[in-house]
Order: C-alpha cells, then structure tokens, then sequence
C-alpha cells in the first residue's frame, strides 16, 4: 500500500469556459458579417473565448480576428483570336506528299496530270501558340479518248440496237423484235447489245 505523504482540500474558484465563433464578411472590419459565406465575403473572423449567453451571436464580438482568404483578382487574360489566314497553291506531279517550295498566292495554270495543292496557315494572336496547318489537293485529269456516237433510234424512234458478227465479216443492223434478212444462208454469229 503506498505512502499518504499530504492530505488537504482544494477550493475551485471558478471555471473557464470557451467558445469558437466564426463569421464571413467583405472586409477586414467585419461590417455586415454573417455566419456563412456568400459569393462577395472575401475576409473570415474567428471567436476564441468566453461564450456569449444564447449561443453565437449574429455580430461578432470584440476579440474576433479578421483573415483575408479570398485573394484578389488577377488581370484579364487576353483570349487567344485568329490573327491571319492564308491561302497558297501549287502544283505537283505526285498527290501523295505536299511540295515543298513553289508555293503562291494564285492558282497556278495546269496541265493534264498536275496535281494542285492548296495549303492553309492559321496565325493566332497568341505567340505562344504555333500557326495551324492544313493541305488539300486536287488532280487535274488527262483528256480521255473521243467515245463512238450513240446509235439513233429506226424510224426517229429510239430503239435498242443489235449487231451480229458473222464469220463473214459482216455486220448486219435491226431492230429488235423485227423481221430482217441476212446472207449467206447459214451463218456463224455473236450478238452484241450497244457495242463500243
């Protein structure tokens, strides 16, 4: 059993209580402040200390320390616009890689197989941002064959018009459907509808 080694008695005198209130206002005197934030409160007071009867009071009480916590607006930034197109041409024998050099401000004149390329340069205004490139290209065809003229219809009507390759090297013409006469005899043929 351990050692009493002093008895007495102890006296409170009185007890401390404390209380923690906090409040929003829009600025550092914390004129018009309220209990919660709104979009314009940019300062926060903070209550250490003896409560006040009721609970939180609506303005603050002496004591109460005001901290800026919203910071102030930074400057406009400045948006980033399109400053300048340009449009250039040139001509090329390939259509599968852009040319390097050759490049102007008008459509050049073409031949038969050229290929015309357009590119199109965006400059921003920002100069941080890189000029945005683009490419298209077209072919200029070659002139084709001229093509056999269409067969007219018998009698000014249109009709579907047959010919027969005989091993005689003959050609013979009709209309389909009609009676037609033919020499020799006995022939060896193929049929052909619209030949060209």
């Amino acid at each position: 059993m351990g050692k009493t080694i002093a008895r007495g008695e102890i006296t409170i005198v009185d007890l401390v209580d404390t209380a923690t209130y906090i409040y929003y206002s829009e600025n550092e005197s914390g004129l018009g402040a309220a209990t919660t934030p709104t979009a314009t409160t940019k300062y926060i007071g903070i209550y250490n200390g003896p409560p006040a009867e009721g609970g939180q009071p609506g303005t603050p009480p002496t004591g109460t320390k005001w901290t800026k916590y919203v910071g102030e607006d930074g400057a406009p930034g400045e948006g980033v616009t399109v400053k300048e197109i340009k449009y250039e041409y040139a001509k090329s024998t390939t259509g599968q890689t852009p040319p390097i050099t050759g490049w102007q401000s008008t459509v050049p004149s073409l031949s038969g197989g050229d290929y015309l390329w357009s590119r199109t340069t965006t400059i921003y205004s920002d100069k941080d941002s890189k000029p945005a490139v683009t490419y298209n290209v077209s072919y200029s065809g070659i002139n084709g064959k001229d093509g056999k003229d269409g067969n007219d219809g018998i009698d000014g009507k249109d009709a579907n018009t047959y010919y027969i390759e005989t091993n005689q090297e003959e050609i013979l013409r009709f209309k389909e459907g009609e009676d037609y006469l033919y020499s020799p005899e006995i022939l060896t043929f193929k049929i052909y509808n619209n030949p060209k």
